[in-house]
């Protein structure tokens, strides 16, 4: 019955039969569950064409104190489902001392074979670099993305985007390729002229509250700003600045509003908490200064222009 469960549940989380699987996980966050009832549940899920992997990490047991690492006993040290897997499954296991992975299914052996060749524990050869050219998923069963070792992987690329010109930014729980800013020039060059438009006092003013005060609804925007904001409102929407975030539980069910992944790109940071400090609204200026909050990061990321070409739907400036 747990094992049916957690299938549809894993299966409600968008895995699905024939997926290559890496998975974090927390055996405190599934009351009632073995280890068994885990891996028999992902593996009936996968079925035949599918991979599962898991970390088997081991830098408590391998390391500087002691210099050995054996693939078939050296115990990992990233809780009891990996350590399960590795004991009672015939998985693969990556010769790395501190980030091996073990894994079993079709593309087992893709994954692990090679990690050994790497002179770092996440470089293009470990299972997390392969799981990615692999058209891989991660999945997090209660523990959060905080133990992405996947990350570990991006930022071996990074490193190797350094000679290149291009880097990797990350936007909330998104990474993107981008060009690096000093080639700009030559990349606008190979392109056609596209029309640039910047936002206008009005838009910055509404993002500003948005930004801010986030989810909101159009009526708490007109409260702060003292006017009717609903074309504004709709602008930002067909732009991809703001989107809708679900309905507020009070009569008429109204909108609430929040920012996107492509403000945070605009606006040249990685998450909210980047933005500047809430400024004081109970003053006389809170409105001037909450909008400069947001001006003040318009010499970052694009500058808050927006390539409308690119987008979508068209329409007129901000």
């Amino acid at each position: 019955m747990i094992q049916k469960q957690l299938a549809e549940g894993f299966e409600a989380l968008g895995i699905r039969s024939g997926d290559t699987l890496l998975v974090h996980s927390s055996l405190k966050s599934l009351e009632g569950a073995s280890p068994a009832d885990v891996i028999e549940a992902l593996l009936a899920l996968l079925g035949p064409e599918g991979t599962l992997m898991l970390p088997t990490l081991s830098y408590l047991y391998a390391n500087r104190d002691n210099p050995v690492f054996d693939v078939r006993r050296t115990p990992s040290n990233v809780g009891a489902i990996p350590e399960y897997f590795r004991t009672e499954y015939p998985v693969l296991r990556s010769l790395c001392p501190t980030h091996s992975c073990a894994a079993v299914g079709l593309r087992a052996e893709y994954l692990t074979g090679s990690h050994h060749l790497d002179e770092t524990p996440c470089g293009p050869n470990s299972p997390f670099s392969r799981l990615r050219d692999a058209g891989g998923k991660v999945l997090f069963i209660g523990c959060g993305t905080r133990p992405n070792t996947s990350m570990h992987a991006v930022e071996e690329l990074q490193r190797e985007c350094e000679r290149r010109g291009v880097t990797i930014h990350r936007y909330g729980d998104h990474l993107r390729m981008e060009t690096r800013s000093e080639y700009a020039p030559y990349v606008e060059r190979l392109l056609q002229p596209v029309q640039r438009q910047s936002l206008t006092q009005t838009a910055m003013e509404t993002l500003a509250v948005i930004a801010y005060f986030q989810p909101v609804t159009r009526a708490y925007v007109d409260e702060v700003r003292g006017v009717d904001s609903s074309y504004t409102v709709s602008s930002l929407v067909e732009k991809g600045l703001i989107e809708a975030a679900g309905r507020l539980e009070a009569p008429g069910r109204p909108t609430l509003y929040r920012t996107t992944e492509a403000f945070l790109r605009v606006m040249g940071v990685s998450e909210l908490e980047e933005l500047p400090p809430l400024p004081d609204m109970s003053s006389t200026d809170g409105l001037e200064k909450l909008q400069g909050a947001i001006n003040a990061l318009r010499g970052r990321g694009e500058q808050m222009e927006m390539d409308l070409e690119n987008q979508e739907t068209g329409g007129d400036a901000l």
